[in-house]
């Protein structure tokens, strides 16, 4: 009985994963497209870049290269990694909380 709720909680768990990670990208992207994001990223990128040349930055950081915010290049060209890595540690970390628990109440009885 205690396996089949264990693997229950786990179908939830890897089908919210998945489901909000795709609703992120899927609104990320949509919102990506958005000229005024668009522009406040340049605008961003230009700042720091400007404070970076002028020496008037708190710290010392390297422009970004890209044109577009890193989000959206990350859940736009690398969703499989970040699903396969998100599925993979929170299974990871479910199954060994799993078996602790498992180890636990076995000692109460």
């Amino acid at each position: 009985m205690f396996n089949l709720v264990a693997l229950l909680a786990y179908a939830v768990m890897v089908i919210s994963i998945v489901w909000s990670l795709h609703r992120v990208r899927r609104e990320m992207l949509a919102s990506s497209q958005a000229d005024a994001q668009q522009q406040a990223w340049r605008t961003w990128r230009d700042d720091v870049r400007e404070r970076q040349a002028t020496g008037a930055a708190p710290v010392k950081r390297r422009v970004p290269k890209s044109i577009e915010p890193n989000l959206t290049v990350l859940l736009r060209d690398y969703y499989g990694t970040c699903l396969t890595g998100a599925v993979f540690f929170c299974s990871l970390l479910f199954w060994v909380l799993w078996f602790l628990l498992r180890g636990v109440l076995a000692a109460r009885e």
